[in-house]
């Protein structure tokens, strides 16, 4: 190796000992859990307004194909309360559930992931994603267990009956103990 290449190969060394780690997430790094992200928020998007006039939950799963392209399955209804998404095709790599909360209904709190909802992600060791009737969109880190608003009322279409009012603050970020005090409180 001449001089040039070994100092080249010795400064590429101490760049990627300098660089941040990436994030370690179930094995996926940030770039592709933005990605992941992107695709959650166009998927509930897309599924507001049906989950609304129908009063129905919509969920489903994403993950990465064979080609390594991360997809959204179709959407399965549930009711106005729960779905459960449909078994996902076996070529698919699982990395996040995605559901909706139907119709603003200000008997049911479904401005924030309901204690369920991250329990379910949880216990399949994958993220998940939830759309309010108020056009929030959480993200729900199984791994962390945590609950966090990528974006908040609007961000996605919204229940046009919807009240923000009628649950006081919301906060923008859950742990998993903070979300069951929410639910007890």
């Amino acid at each position: 190796m001449t001089p040039i290449r070994t100092i080249s190969a010795a400064f590429a060394l101490l760049l990627a000992a300098c660089a941040p780690e990436t994030l370690e997430h179930y094995g996926i790094d940030e770039a592709y859990l933005d990605e992941q992200h992107e695709l959650a928020i166009e998927t509930l998007d897309a599924l507001q307004p049906i989950s609304i006039e129908n009063n129905l939950e919509y969920c489903g799963d994403i993950g990465l194909d064979l080609e390594d392209n991360l997809v959204a399955t179709p959407a399965v209804a549930g009711d106005a309360v729960s779905c459960l998404a449909a078994d996902p095709p076996e070529d698919l790599y699982v990395t996040a559930s995605y559901h909706t909360h139907a119709a603003f209904d200000p008997e049911h709190e479904s401005e924030v992931p309901s204690v369920d909802d991250m329990l379910g992600d949880i216990e399949e060791q994958i993220d998940g994603y939830v759309g309010t009737p108020g056009g929030r969109v959480w993200f729900i880190d199984g791994e962390a267990e945590t609950a966090e608003a990528l974006c908040t009322v609007l961000c996605i279409t919204a229940d046009p009956d919807h009240d923000d009012d009628v649950y006081g603050i919301i906060p923008e970020a859950f742990t998993r103990a903070g979300l069951e005090a929410w639910f007890e409180g």
